[in-house]
């Protein structure tokens, strides 16, 4: 086994102590990276930030543990672009009004996402501006 093959062992055994396992993959971290305890506190401080305060546009990855952060944004009326699963289909835009009330829990999940978002090509992510998040 190389020295990066048991590097990523190790990390991967400390991390499962503090892990969500995820309802597909369930603790194979070479496929997700996982949501974990504590995840709502770091959302919530981020939101708490200026640069949250101010941002009009937004890339949040696809990462279990940004789920709460993906919600406050359809919330707050933050646009966000989304990779989605690795980027296999490019990349999503979701904002308020793609997302019916009510469902914004579902839209930040990566199926409703999926469902709720709207395809955006690399022209359109350049014509979207800057990313202030």
């Amino acid at each position: 086994m190389s020295w990066k093959d048991e590097l990523r062992e190790r990390v991967w055994r400390e991390l499962r102590r503090v892990a969500k396992p995820d309802s597909r993959f369930h603790y194979d971290f070479s496929s997700f990276i996982p949501d974990f305890e504590g995840s709502d506190k770091c959302a919530e401080a981020i939101r708490r930030m200026d640069v949250y305060r101010r941002a009009r546009l937004l890339m949040i990855t696809p990462d279990n543990c940004l789920e709460l952060l993906r919600e406050w944004c359809v919330r707050d009326g933050k646009p966000f672009v989304m990779p989605t699963y690795g980027i296999r289909r490019g990349f999503l835009l979701l904002s308020r009004d793609l997302v019916p009330p009510g469902k914004e829990d579902f839209a930040s999940t990566l199926d409703g996402a999926e469902r709720f978002g709207r395809r955006v090509s690399l022209r359109e992510l350049r014509e979207l501006g800057k990313v202030d998040l």
